[in-house]
């Protein structure tokens, strides 16, 4: 019963904040009364994923898009290499048949992978980078992707099963 008045006091004051500044504010109605409304918590970029899968799950592509986007944002706002949502992105848009978007994305992924020292999750996307853009005939670009890769394979920082990945994916 507390909480239950609790909550109705709450209603009142924001309901009388809002009259109050109906009168005294230049805002339109629709503001005022948007700004009495608490912001939603905001999700994580796993939760965002989650959506993602679940929208990509159901075909719903634009959704799923959006969603990876915004987790991959969050994720690097927090300094972190965004691999997961930057892969789900790049299956929602091989699915969409946007293959060349798909590559691009690879390629930033690899660029910030490469900054943050991750040399496997780097070489994986150029390494499917590389694949998509022989797919869509991009055939000059792949040879600068190629010998980035090679850099990268030269070195010892990989683990055997990213090794494995790459060679089966550059064939």
């Amino acid at each position: 019963m507390t909480r239950l008045l609790i909550a109705s006091a709450a209603l009142l004051v924001c309901a009388s904040n809002v009259s109050a500044q109906q009168f005294t504010d230049a805002r339109p109605k629709e503001s005022a009364a948007a700004a009495a409304v608490p912001a939603p918590l905001a999700l994580t970029s796993a939760e965002h994923v989650e959506i993602a899968r679940r929208a990509l799950t159901n075909g719903e592509y634009r959704t799923a898009r959006r969603e990876f986007k915004v987790a991959a944002l969050l994720e690097r706002e927090d300094g972190r290499v965004p691999t997961e949502a930057t892969l789900g992105l790049v299956s929602v848009l091989c699915l969409q048949g946007k293959l060349g978007d798909a590559a691009v994305e690879l390629e930033r992924l690899a660029t910030e992978a490469s900054a943050q020292g991750d040399a496997d999750t780097e070489a994986r996307a150029l390494a499917d980078a590389i694949w998509l853009k022989v797919e869509t005939g991009e055939r000059q670009t792949v040879r600068n992707d190629a010998i980035r890769l090679r850099k990268v394979l030269d070195s010892s920082r990989l683990t055997p099963e990213t090794r494995e990945y790459v060679t089966q994916r550059v064939r």
